[in-house]
């Protein structure tokens, strides 16, 4: 007959506190307990756990416990991976679980157009958003002061509106001069910039063709155009320095980073172009085709859409019929397809370290994880309803509607 082992008496019982626990004990607590905190809090508590909650590979650990999905879902050296990826990984992935939880998620209806509207920009820190519309029109709107308002909308939520900005519709938006100024492409060969405290304009650029599609990165602009032109353009010397011809159709999407530009083409290329170079240096990348099936050509990219590439080395692209694509930056090269995860064209899609978002002309917008396997988070359907355009920033998830509404995704 086996005895029972002897019980530790008070004297002899270990005296253990959360500052005293074995360091393997302390790291399966932390898997219950918020990213967030850990990071804001917890870490602050004493010198032992922030030397154990700064250690990345403590984050790497957890994140393999907690999502099992490869990530980063390319093989990177680790000469280019930022010293705090897990950790900032981790916290942007649970925002991102928490935001689309059923409980907490509440959704802000904005109605500053009466047509469709094809881009949404969020900035200053996710309060502010902007959008442009096929009604001709741009607004922008103070976010923070629509949630804690709520009884103003619609009739107060515009901060300010610019009827008949264009002459034609408005594609695209981006923000320049430390996000004071606000720049928009429009149908009429005009790209405009205005002040954002006022919505005067303030310099006007003239092109040869409508233009699609804008990116920025500090003082220059890169354009894309209907007729298959990209132009970058100085704001400091308020002029055009160079015009490319790198497709054969439009430029669809667009993405500028220090020195490179990254484009997308109705002639089914994606080219990476060096600025650092003065002849035409570039790569170039062709979706693949499937016999006896209509064509298929990148419509939207997620490359220099965020912060996060300038930290991981690698976009999304999603194409006319509904297939999103990995691509690997240093390589140029599709790493992997993920086949008809949409019914109809993906229009926009938007990725950070927490998160990728697919929006379509079918009427969904898809949260996915951010590992290769690019599990799903959430599926919002909207009925007959064309989404051309989704921006995230800080949390907060702007969706352009063909119905002429704007929905803000909030906790």
């Amino acid at each position: 007959m086996s005895s029972s082992p002897p019980s530790l008496t008070e004297e002899e019982a270990p005296d253990w506190t959360l500052d005293t626990l074995p360091v393997e004990i302390l790291l399966h607590i932390t898997t219950f307990i918020p990213a967030p905190t850990l990071v804001h809090s917890l870490s602050l508590v004493s010198k032992h756990f922030h030397k154990i909650l700064s250690n990345e590979k403590t984050w790497e650990i957890r994140a393999r416990k907690l999502w099992p999905g490869k990530f980063p879902p390319v093989d990177i050296s680790s000469s280019v991976i930022s010293p705090t990826l897990h950790r900032s990984a981790s916290v942007k992935r649970e925002e991102t679980v928490h935001l689309w939880s059923q409980s907490n998620n509440s959704c802000l209806v904005l109605t500053p157009h009466i047509a469709c509207v094809d881009s949404v920009l969020l900035f200053k820190g996710n309060c502010m958003l902007a959008s442009g519309s096929r009604d001709r029109s741009i607004s922008i709107i103070n976010i923070d002061s629509c949630i804690e308002n709520p009884s103003s909308i619609p009739h107060s939520e515009v901060t300010h509106s610019k009827q008949n900005s264009h002459t034609g519709w408005i594609w695209d938006l981006t923000t320049m001069n430390q996000q004071e100024t606000l720049v928009s492409a429009g149908w009429d060969g005009f790209v405009k910039f205005w002040d954002i405290q006022t919505m005067n304009e303030i310099d006007v650029v003239k092109t040869s063709s409508p233009n699609l599609c804008l990116s920025s990165q500090s003082n220059l602009l890169a354009i894309g155009s209907f007729n298959s032109r990209i132009h970058l353009y100085d704001i400091r010397s308020q002029a055009m320095i160079k015009t490319y011809k790198v497709h054969k159709r439009s430029v669809l999407s667009i993405g500028l980073e220090t020195d490179k530009i990254v484009s997308a083409g109705e002639d089914n290329r994606l080219v990476l172009h060096d600025l650092r170079q003065d002849k035409t240096a570039l790569s170039t990348v062709c979706l693949p085709q499937l016999p006896n099936c209509p064509k298929i050509y990148p419509k939207s990219i997620s490359y220099a859409k965020t912060n996060a590439s300038n930290t991981l080395p690698y976009f999304y692209v999603g194409d006319i019929r509904g297939n999103l694509y990995l691509i690997n930056l240093p390589l140029f090269k599709i790493e992997r397809c993920y086949p008809l995860i949409h019914s109809k064209a993906i229009q926009g899609v938007f990725h950070t370290i927490g998160s990728v978002y697919t929006c379509s002309s079918d009427g969904m917008l898809i949260v996915h994880e951010p590992s290769e396997e690019l599990g799903i988070v959430k599926r919002i359907h909207l009925d007959k309803v064309e989404l051309p355009k989704v921006h995230c920033l800080n949390n907060r998830v702007a969706l352009a509607g063909g119905d002429s509404l704007i929905r803000v995704y909030y906790n």
